[in-house]
């Protein structure tokens, strides 16, 4: 990869982190053409054909594929070539220029549909929820344990007789009212 793809390729992983996002696949190791007499011509003609990236689910289905150009460009006819046969087998394919990445969430809507960016975001809200209890939690813990100790050397650390100051009666000088 150069430096272009390499930081493209990061953009993808942070966009489609609960994907496996593949580095320049043969079309064919995810598309085959249909059986008929053309098919050899069809498989000769695609075996060296690649994506730059490949977005899969984890079953390994491919949901989306991305081609970053070169400095020369992609050529109309390669571009078409992909579009074309990805489209027929309900692949989303997309060219990106890296110097102006589109938003993510729009780029996860067209591969994955909205739902699938809601459902992202949820889990991603529900982890940092349960992230902030356990700190909380733990948090809690530990002042507890502060609160033991510092009461456990206040206890020792008194007179036997002085467990409630309040209540310790003045044995100075008895006095009379008048």
């Amino acid at each position: 990869m150069n430096s272009e793809e390499l930081r493209v390729w990061h953009w993808m992983i942070n966009t489609f982190d609960d994907h496996h996002v593949l580095v320049k696949m043969p079309v064919t190791r995810f598309t085959r053409p249909n059986a008929n007499e053309n098919s050899l011509y069809w498989y000769e003609m695609l075996q060296n054909t690649t994506c730059t990236f490949s977005v899969c689910a984890s079953d390994g289905h491919v949901v989306g594929c991305v081609d970053v150009p070169k400095s020369f460009g992609l050529s109309r006819k390669a571009r078409n070539l992909k579009s074309n046969l990805l489209a027929q087998c309900g692949i989303c394919y997309v060219v990106l220029n890296p110097s102006m990445l589109p938003d993510q969430d729009a780029l996860r809507n067209e591969f994955l549909g909205e739902e699938a960016t809601k459902n992202r975001h949820l889990k991603r809200e529900e982890a940092a929820l349960e992230t902030a209890r356990l700190s909380l939690k733990h948090t809690l813990a530990q002042q507890r344990q502060i609160r033991t100790l510092m009461d456990q050397e206040h206890t020792s650390s008194m007179p036997g007789h002085w467990h409630d100051s309040f209540l310790i009666q003045s044995n100075t000088r008895p006095a009379e009212l008048r």
